[in-house]
């Protein structure tokens, strides 16, 4: 293949600095082609004439997998030609044989940096330095000028979160685009949930557990009392309560207690031995 375009070869001694350090600053597409490969040489001038038209928010790496057969294989290359994307140090798309120019843009789009990615970044900061409502009105700005960037909603639903505008947090998820960061919305779609069950007021927690050791089966106080350590990150001591409401009355307010069990496993990274020991228990209990 010609070097007549902005691209660069890697074997298996550069790919980690040329491929996946280079991700985490800019998206990096890598071609694994070979010599023999008809469908590889008619993609050849579509992909580089994608990456030149993106003026460098791009990089285009290209993988002999023939000489790299190492490489080619531990990332299952299986056939040719196969184009993977990198951002972050990670594989986020990819796709086999010859594509259209369209196909492959559309599929570029979704990782490139857009200028309302530069407003969501000073957001960022603004949130971390405590400077909430600057945080909020740089991430509206940004929404307004790009509603169809998917990399704005989870910061805006976190600075709603953390002003209590559960209002606001409701109604971004009423409306989410396509495209949004399905792990971190759930971890967040769970965390509105919790805080929409606990908006009804600021019970004293004394309080809602003399009323659950006078009332043991009502699983309504149960499910509150968890909702109020959930509030307070206290999530052992809420899924133990929600467990309970589970043996109780599986079928209690349509499942209320497991719902909330899934939204605290959401909230904890579905991850971790507190889901898993919980996870199995309320597995055994329902079955």
């Amino acid at each position: 293949m010609t070097d007549s375009t902005p691209s660069f070869d890697v074997d298996e001694a550069s790919f980690h600095e040329a491929v996946i350090n280079r991700s985490y600053q800019t998206p990096v597409l890598v071609d694994f082609w070979a010599d023999w490969c008809g469908p590889c040489k008619a993609l050849e001038p579509v992909l580089h004439e994608v990456v030149e038209s993106l003026g460098g928010q791009v990089q285009l790496a290209k993988v002999n997998a023939d000489e790299q057969q190492a490489l080619a294989q531990a990332f299952g290359v299986r056939s040719l030609p196969t184009v993977k994307l990198f951002r972050k140090g990670a594989v986020v798309d990819e796709f086999m044989g010859v594509q259209p120019e369209s196909a492959i843009r559309a599929m570029l789009d979704p990782h490139l940096e857009r200028v309302s990615d530069q407003l969501c970044a000073q957001a960022v900061e603004a949130r971390e330095a405590g400077e909430l409502d600057l945080a909020v009105k740089l991430l509206n700005q940004a929404v307004g000028d790009d509603p169809g960037n998917p990399r704005l909603y989870p910061e805006l639903l976190e600075v709603c979160l953390e002003r209590d505008d559960l209002e606001a947090a409701n109604a971004i998820l009423a409306a989410l685009p396509d495209g949004v960061d399905e792990d971190r919305i759930n971890e967040l779609r769970a965390r509105v949930r919790l805080a929409n069950q606990s908006s009804g007021g600021t019970a004293d927690e004394q309080d809602v557990r003399e009323r659950v050791e006078q009332a043991p089966k009502d699983c309504a106080l149960r499910i509150e009392l968890a909702t109020l350590l959930a509030s307070q990150s206290r999530h052992e001591e809420a899924l133990e309560e929600l467990l309970e409401a589970v043996r109780i009355d599986r079928a209690f307010d349509d499942g209320a207690a497991r719902k909330a069990m899934l939204d605290i496993f959401a909230l904890l990274g579905n991850s971790g031995p507190v889901v898993s020991r919980y996870r199995s228990q309320l597995a055994n209990t329902l079955n």
